[in-house]
């Protein structure tokens, strides 16, 4: 917080409510120990500023649209007030329609195969398109669609592709990071996938501890039946790298089993993939657990 005090307003009763509520709560103790007081289920209705500073006015976000002006409100005040509430798709004056071109509330609408819009030969990627807003999953999609675009010309040694979003990594750089990918337990329930977790500490892994870094820990999830894993959360050290190898798993349908059966360097923090990968079935050799064979 480099020694200024962080008061944090979230409208939502999570700090983070697309993550898994351990992982939520791993970093909330961190919060805690640096001193930024967090208060969620807040409305802002308004942020003045008062000269010598600024003025923030909520009332609870589960009170109704037409009793907010009857509420309890409660005010927050500050030197300064950073607003992070999302992006807004900015395709106007561009003279998109002017080319057949469909926009439906700023996003350009496309075939979300190919990526193609409404005029053939014209592709659109990334945020504008409505779609997941993350920059690599716009990397992505600008494979897909130079990779149409150049396979409808012809000549050019590529083929036509298809989106796949079925596996998408993501990542919250706090400190420590979150990196996450695939089902969380409660979509897990949600969708009738009876699941199986592993879960490991970075305080038990051997690398972690020479670099200091023993705060989080790795769970994955595994389908009871197949073993084939389905999601993944981290918190700790490289978080989003480690996430990226279960991304790769799930990708090419591997179990639990196929990943901790592939060998590891040692002394790695990779290796929190592997443990993780053989808690999920009791297996991890720096964790308690009872083995569950397959």
């Amino acid at each position: 917080t480099f020694g200024s005090k962080v008061i944090m307003l979230e409208y939502l009763p999570s700090a983070i409510a697309t993550e898994e509520p351990m992982i939520v709560k791993e970093l909330m103790k961190k919060f805690e120990e640096i001193g930024i007081e967090l208060h969620t289920s807040q409305n802002v209705l308004k942020v003045e500023n008062t000269g010598s500073g600024v003025k923030a006015t909520t009332c609870s976000a589960e009170v109704p649209r037409d009793q907010i002006d009857s509420a309890e409100k409660s005010t927050f005040e500050a030197d300064l007030c950073l607003v992070s509430i999302g992006r807004a798709k900015e395709s106007g004056n561009l003279g998109l329609e002017d080319m057949g071109i469909e926009v439906d509330r700023g996003a350009i609408k496309v075939n979300p195969k190919t990526l193609e819009t409404a005029v053939k030969g014209i592709y659109s990627i990334g945020d504008v398109t409505g779609g997941i807003m993350l920059a690599h999953v716009a990397s992505y999609e600008g494979d897909v669609a130079v990779a149409n675009a150049l396979a409808s010309i012809g000549g050019y040694p590529v083929k036509e592709m298809t989106t796949d979003y079925s596996v998408i990594p993501a990542t919250i750089f706090t400190s420590p990071n979150i990196g996450s990918v695939g089902l969380r337990r409660q979509q897990a329930k949600d969708q009738g996938i009876d699941v199986l977790l592993g879960q490991f500490p970075f305080q038990s892994l051997g690398k972690a501890l020479c670099m200091g870094e023993s705060e989080g820990f790795i769970m994955v999830l595994a389908d009871k039946n197949s073993h084939k894993i389905v999601g993944a959360s981290c918190i700790g050290a490289e978080a989003p790298e480690l996430i990226s190898e279960i991304a790769l798993a799930m990708q090419h349908g591997l179990t639990v089993h196929e990943v901790a059966e592939t060998i590891h360097s040692h002394p790695t923090i990779s290796e929190m993939v592997l443990e993780g990968c053989e808690a999920v079935v009791g297996k991890a050799i720096h964790k308690k657990g009872r083995p569950i064979h397959h």
